[in-house]
């Protein structure tokens, strides 16, 4: 019997992925928005957020991280076009409005957090910005590389 690397290593099996929903185990978060978006050369870090009312309703809703998110910029800006597709096909099926998208837009950056006030529609902070990719890609200048 030949003990050679070639005969001892397994052969790789790739199983597709099940043509129907997933799990109904796979975790389900709920999210109002986007509070924070870390960029990096090669890694994107965002915090999906929820906006939770204080229990007495005493002060200002407070906006509470539920999960970190940490991406290639590459996906990112991959599913920011996805997400761009989709807000089209909103449109074009009068999901949403124009002046919804455009009230979207312009509420980019959430509420005041030095006066504690909550962000004033949470539709509006899940659209980061059509311009993201302007603060994620540089080009890289020859000094760089050394």
């Amino acid at each position: 019997m030949d003990d050679s690397p070639e005969q001892a290593t397994p052969k790789k099996v790739i199983l597709p992925a099940p043509d129907d929903f997933p799990s109904p185990m796979l975790p389900m978060i709920y999210s109002d928005g986007v509070s924070t978006f870390q960029p990096g050369p090669e890694v994107v870090k965002f915090y999906l957020s929820r906006l939770e009312p204080h229990l007495r309703a005493e002060a200002a809703s407070l906006t509470q991280p539920v999960v970190q998110v940490a991406m290639s910029v590459t996906g990112f800006l991959q599913m920011v076009a996805f997400f761009n597709k989709v807000t089209a096909n909103m449109l074009e099926r009068g999901v949403v409005s124009q002046h919804q998208v455009e009230a979207a837009k312009s509420g980019v950056g959430g509420g005041d957090r030095k006066r504690g006030q909550a962000n004033k529609s949470s539709a509006k902070s899940w659209i980061l910005s059509w311009k993201l990719s302007d603060v994620l890609v540089r080009k890289r200048e020859p000094s760089d590389a050394e």
